[in-house]
């Protein structure tokens, strides 16, 4: 009885032993490259909210070959130490947003734009339209992880949200001025004389609703801060340093813990927690010297939305 109940299981075993075998040495390999991770993990000094950036002691020591090759290109696209910068990816291409973008300039003879495409696609697609374009997959990375070490912890949208503001933090160190826009943006009209006249470290695009409330700090009902950060002109001054050095610390821990949570990530709630004089203060950014700018001249999309109500 015993032999005819293992006969059946041993012919089994023999039939799959192929899909067996692969299944163990899957396994094996499956369980080696854990434990290889885990190993990685615990040679990495752990990262804690209240230490620097991720990023922060190898800044220190100056550019790294990538960082370095993005601002030549940054800086032979610069006109009058300002440029204009954009991030896109293949699926922009597709709705022709950076066209529409890229094309809003040009009419205006604003050349000084650099379109920073985030998948060899866009990078393709947008040469062919002759556009200023730049793209290295490494420059999304940060410096660890350019390293060997695995920090990415987003994907998508967020990952070109959170990294964005890592390179625009480079900029400004390197000493230039940056407008800062979306694709989705058309400009009517050159920006730049106005928004040099202001004399400001930041002017952003508001983004709230209704109307704008006294100093231009809060919207409709009082609520958080509506800064846009899909457009904004900075000027590379110290304390736009100092504000965008803060950011990008808070924009990490942000997208760590909200990633790990599986929240969202939203980086205009983080810019405009950045605002608050509180956070500055706490943070010791001091002379920071910023505002909304005038929605009759910049339009933001709840004002398009609600001008096409009935």
């Amino acid at each position: 009885r015993t032999d005819s109940v293992a006969r059946p299981f041993i012919t089994t075993l023999v039939m799959y032993r192929d899909h067996l075998l692969l299944a163990i040495v899957s396994l094996f390999l499956c369980v080696t490259v854990v434990a290889r991770d885990d190993l990685r993990s615990k040679a990495t000094p752990s990262w804690h909210p209240h230490r620097a950036n991720h990023q922060q002691d190898l800044q220190d020591e100056g550019l790294d070959e990538v960082e370095s090759a993005f601002m030549e290109a940054v800086k032979a696209k610069a006109i009058d130490n300002t440029i204009v910068l954009a991030f896109t990816n293949w699926g922009d291409c597709q709705t022709l947003m950076p066209d529409n973008f890229a094309q809003s300039m040009l009419a205006l003879n604003i050349t000084n734009y650099l379109l920073v495409a985030t998948d060899q696609k866009a990078k393709t697609y947008l040469d062919c339209r002759g556009f200023n374009t730049y793209y290295d997959e490494r420059l999304l990375k940060s410096k660890e992880e350019r390293m060997g070490f695995n920090q990415d912890l987003s994907s998508g949208y967020h990952l070109i949200a959170l990294k964005r503001f890592n390179v625009l933090s480079i900029v400004i160190k390197e000493g230039m001025d940056a407008l800062f826009s979306d694709t989705d943006v058309a400009i009517l009209q050159n920006p730049f004389p106005k928004l040099r006249r202001a004399n400001l470290d930041l002017q952003f695009l508001w983004d709230g609703k209704g109307p704008i409330q006294p100093k231009g700090m809060r919207g409709e009902g009082g609520g958080e801060l509506q800064s846009n950060a899909g457009f904004f002109f900075a000027r590379n001054s110290p304390a736009v340093k100092a504000f965008f050095a803060e950011v990008d610390k808070e924009m990490d821990f942000e997208a760590k813990l909200r990633m790990n949570k599986r929240g969202k990530f939203n980086d205009q709630e983080i810019l405009s927690h950045s605002l608050e004089p509180a956070f500055l203060k706490r943070r010791r950014v001091t002379g920071l010297k910023w505002k909304l700018l005038p929605r009759d001249e910049y339009v933001n999309g709840w004002l398009v939305k609600n001008m096409f109500k009935g």
